[in-house]
């Protein structure tokens, strides 16, 4: 896996080799469904970070940034669980519109969750099957 959006297939699977697909060919198994994130940082995206915790507390994942740009996600997480999605930015302004026009999106099993950009330190969302 490469940071380059150069499309390549190494491996001969037929797949963009750089972790970046961006086709809708997810294929979560029984008992699990797609979360998508989409994320464009501001100018200072080492102020944000990202988290999604499970009703137990655990962290499905934890994400920082280091550049200015946009990101995608794509993770198959149980459908029977409650998430909390947290954005923060220690820089206590959001990711829009001081310094860029940064944003997020989340979705959940193929329906919009919400997004944003236009908060203060932290936001946060609380989607899932047993919510």
């Amino acid at each position: 896996n490469g940071d380059d959006d150069n499309g390549d297939d190494n491996d001969g699977d037929g797949d963009d080799d750089n972790g970046d697909d961006n086709d809708d060919s997810f294929n979560c198994v029984e008992g699990e469904v797609l979360l998508e994130l989409f994320l464009e940082t501001d100018e200072y995206p080492e102020e944000t970070k990202v988290f999604l915790i499970n009703n137990e507390g655990d962290f499905i994942f934890e994400q920082g940034f280091n550049e200015t740009r946009s990101y995608s996600q794509y993770s198959c997480i149980p459908d029977d669980d409650c998430y909390t999605f947290i954005i923060q930015d220690t820089g206590e302004d959001g990711i829009c519109c001081d310094f860029g026009n940064g944003y997020y999106e989340i979705i959940y099993d193929g329906d919009f969750v919400q997004d944003g950009g236009e908060f203060g330190d932290e936001e946060d969302a609380i989607f899932g099957g047993s919510c």
